[in-house]
């Protein structure tokens, strides 16, 4: 058996494993812009170069993913705390679950405007949304300029 047995024990011992429930999500600040570049730079030489140059090519900026993180992030957790599901929210605001799927995921590319304003106001993050447009007053006019 050599190989074979031991393959299906190591199989074995991993199913045995209990999977370890998802650590609690901490807030996430909002970032400055030296902190987002030191950041984005450590991410990018973890990533190496072949990863970072993929990136680039999908259209992934990462300084604008390491941006939009602690909103993103705020979104998921409003959410979750309301102890609501992408589809009841989608429902209460009448749009499409992946237009919120978009929005939490951080596909800045695919958001639109009204229902990123709505999103924020049912999850009382208004402010937060201000705070971090305050913080991140280029992107934020960018990113209001490019969504629809």
């Amino acid at each position: 058996m050599g190989d074979n047995g031991r393959s299906r024990n190591r199989g074995d011992s991993l199913a045995k494993r209990k999977k370890l429930p998802p650590a609690p999500a901490a807030d996430l600040p909002i970032l400055n812009d030296d902190a987002v570049s030191q950041l984005s730079s450590a991410v990018a030489a973890l990533c190496g170069p072949t990863a970072m140059q993929l990136a680039r090519q999908a259209g992934v900026n990462v300084e604008d993913v390491v941006r939009l993180l602690p909103l993103t992030r705020r979104c998921v957790q409003a959410r979750e705390k309301m102890g609501l599901t992408i589809k009841d929210a989608a429902k209460r605001l009448r749009v499409p679950q992946y237009r919120l799927h978009d929005i939490e995921s951080g596909l800045a590319s695919q958001w639109r405007l009204a229902i990123l304003s709505d999103y924020l106001e049912i999850l009382g993050l208004t402010e937060f949304y201000a705070q971090w447009s305050q913080a991140n007053p280029e992107f934020a006019k960018r990113l209001e300029g490019s969504v629809q």
